[in-house]
């Protein structure tokens, strides 16, 4: 007996331990197969692609090409050109992209040199937004209308190139037919587009393209706005309230004459709506006697000159400021009104060969545009020597016999290539319109049509003028980030 429960005692005990054994393999086994399933997931997990991104929105941004020209490359030419706003738009409207939420815009811009090119373009971009649909919650098309450029775009800048009925002058050339043709087949597929779910944005005047009607109408600078713009300036540095029948200020005012008539006749109507009741009162006239206290703004023909090239706008202005036959002095002038930067070039070019002294800036000099004049390129302070407020000079309370003194000059455009006029104080101011500004107003919309934060009835905005001289050339156009240091002259 003793032995037998010897045997069954050694028996038990190794069963135990084989049990032992046996879960301790099973809980490996199982550690190991469960390790294989997490490995097996983790790898899942990497190879498994992304969520994809959200599009909010599809822009398409088509709008007309920029003119190459010799004058181009010399910077004789508007700051502002359709290339450089098509791109500043671009960059704005990509902020969108890369944020956290995933939140994508998808944009397309195309540029076109005519009406025919901007129609199969459009058609093209319809096209394929068909073929590849998006996921975007809004689809978006911003388009100004390519019409030929003419002499407005080039001299003013395209963003003011439209008169106010909304008709190029190119439709009045050559081509008239085939923009005729190629404005209906735009209409047409603009009409299509709202179809497909566009939100239709135009920039221009809401009558540009015959018989369509956007979904919002960006409207760009009109010419009254230009010239009236141009003449509070120059009453405003003239002191033109202080200006009385016998403290008089002679003003000569300079308009391109222009293929389209339209634009020249509402830019004298701007001009008028500031000047004309100082010509009624007698305090400012006309050195040439063009314009006098009975003019209206219906004589606008009276003040146009050739603008062609420098060289007749110097004659014309000459001819203006011609002194009584056998007489050598000067005829006083105390401010040109150049309707841009071109006719300013050419009024300096002629005042120079006429043999007027001086500076803008020698006028009133405690008004300027923002503050004291600075020497841009080193930082420090470009003193000049104050001069009598012409409202109290004695020469100007009767007419002298000679009367050299530089006038007050105000453009246009700003151009590059006078920048060096503005600092050296030929030329008091130039003007354009805020791209940066315009541009960030209309991505800021077309972005809160995205989110769903903006209506698309809500109420739009036209550009605002940002005016430029001596003391305001590094902080409005360098800092800004129109020009470079370099570019700027700096």
């Amino acid at each position: 007996m003793p032995r037998q429960s010897s045997q069954r005692r050694a028996a038990d005990r190794s069963g135990a331990l084989n049990r032992s054994l046996w879960t301790k393999s099973l809980w490996t086994r199982s550690l190991c197969a469960f390790g294989a399933f997490m490995l097996l997931i983790g790898s899942a997990a990497c190879e498994a692609p992304s969520p994809a991104k959200t599009t909010t929105a599809e822009i398409g941004v088509f709008t007309p090409s920029s003119p190459i020209s010799v004058e181009a490359v010399t910077s004789n030419r508007p700051l502002n050109n359709w290339d450089n706003f098509t791109t500043d738009l671009d960059k704005a409207l990509n902020q969108e992209n890369g944020g956290k939420d995933r939140r994508k815009v998808e944009v397309s811009t195309h540029r076109s040199s005519n009406l025919k090119d901007q129609s199969a373009s459009v058609d093209s971009y319809l096209a394929k937004t068909k073929e590849a649909p998006s996921s975007a919650a809004r689809k978006i098309l911003i388009l100004s209308p390519a019409y030929r450029p003419d002499q407005v775009a080039q001299q003013f800048s395209p963003m003011a190139a439209l008169a106010p009925s909304g008709v190029s002058s190119a439709k009045t050339t050559e081509n008239s037919q085939e923009d005729k043709e190629s404005a209906a087949a735009l209409t047409s597929s603009l009409r299509q587009a709202r179809k497909d779910g566009f939100t239709v944005l135009l920039l221009g005047d809401s009558s540009a393209l015959s018989g369509f009607k956007a979904d919002q109408t960006v409207t760009l600078l009109t010419a009254y706005q230009i010239g009236r713009a141009q003449a509070r300036g120059l009453a405003s540095k003239l002191a033109l309230a202080k200006a009385s029948r016998t403290n008089r200020q002679s003003v000569e005012i300079l308009l391109p004459l222009l293929e389209d008539n339209r634009f020249t006749r509402d830019l004298f109507s701007g001009i008028w709506s500031v000047l004309g009741p100082y010509y009624r009162s007698g305090a400012i006239y006309s050195p040439s006697g063009l314009l006098t206290a009975s003019s209206g703004a219906k004589d606008w023909r009276t003040v146009t000159v050739n603008a062609g090239n420098k060289q007749t706008i110097a004659q014309a202005l000459k001819d203006r400021l011609r002194p009584a036959a056998g007489s050598s002095a000067h005829v006083r002038i105390n401010g040109v009104l150049a309707a841009n930067d071109l006719l300013c070039q050419g009024a300096i070019e002629g005042l120079n060969e006429a043999g007027y002294t001086g500076s803008s800036a020698d006028i009133n000099p405690q008004i300027s545009i923002s503050g004291v004049i600075t020497n841009l390129s080193g930082g420090t302070t470009v003193r000049r020597k104050p001069v009598p407020d012409p409202a109290t000079r004695a020469d100007e309370r009767t007419e002298v016999a000679d009367y050299p003194h530089w006038p007050l000059i105000v453009g246009y455009g700003t151009y590059p290539l006078n920048l060096p006029h503005l600092v050296d104080g030929k030329q008091w101011s130039t003007a354009m319109v805020d791209r940066k500004a315009f541009i960030a107003r209309l991505s800021a919309y077309c972005l809160g049509l995205a989110r769903g934060t903006v209506s698309p009835s809500s109420r739009l905005f036209s550009p605002t003028l940002l005016t430029i001289s001596a003391s305001n050339i590094k902080t409005g156009l360098v800092n800004a980030g129109y020009l470079s240091a370099s570019q700027a002259g700096l």
